[in-house]
């Protein structure tokens, strides 16, 4: 992974309706394959954790858990690229998203979701147990290279 994500165009992870990843080559001149402090320090800062990758529908964290949800974005405008995974992640997978963070704040479970800063999503988080900050997040990932900006997005919590 850390491999794809130094030697890859722009650092993106995509795959296409298949599930196969990609991202063509990109130009590594300028990157370093592995800062060997932040791995050990990564390594360490993770010894007492549990990674689990799965179908966010199918989580069951305990009290006292943290989440991080990190869904495919709603979109901002008609040509924002949403498209990372082969099938599409609705407004109706985003409200479903919503719910099962109610359901885990009503269990205890401390939750990070990040998303696109638009009226949908923060309509979604309304509740005033969820905070909403709005981040500044530069895109290096654009057809156009002077479109490359900063972008506000949302970062919600329930702590």
């Amino acid at each position: 992974m850390l491999y794809l994500n130094k030697t890859c165009f722009n650092g993106l992870w995509r795959v296409n309706k298949k599930g196969a990843f990609n991202v063509p080559i990109g130009s590594t001149s300028h990157h370093k394959l592995c800062h060997e402090e932040h791995l050990y320090a990564c390594s360490n800062a993770l010894q007492k954790a549990t990674i689990q990758q799965q179908d966010y529908t199918a989580i069951e964290p305990l009290r006292g858990d943290f989440v991080y949800f990190d869904p495919p974005y709603h979109r901002t405008n008609h040509t924002s690229f949403t498209s990372y995974v082969p099938q599409d992640f609705t407004a109706k997978d985003h409200v479903i998203l919503a719910q099962l963070c109610r359901e885990l704040h009503s269990r205890g479970v401390f939750l990070m979701i990040s998303n696109s800063n638009t009226a949908f999503i923060r309509k979604l988080y309304k509740e005033p147990y969820f905070k909403i900050a709005i981040i500044h997040v530069p895109r290096n990932i654009s057809r156009n290279g002077k479109g490359r900006a900063k972008v506000e997005e949302l970062l919600i919590t329930n702590y």
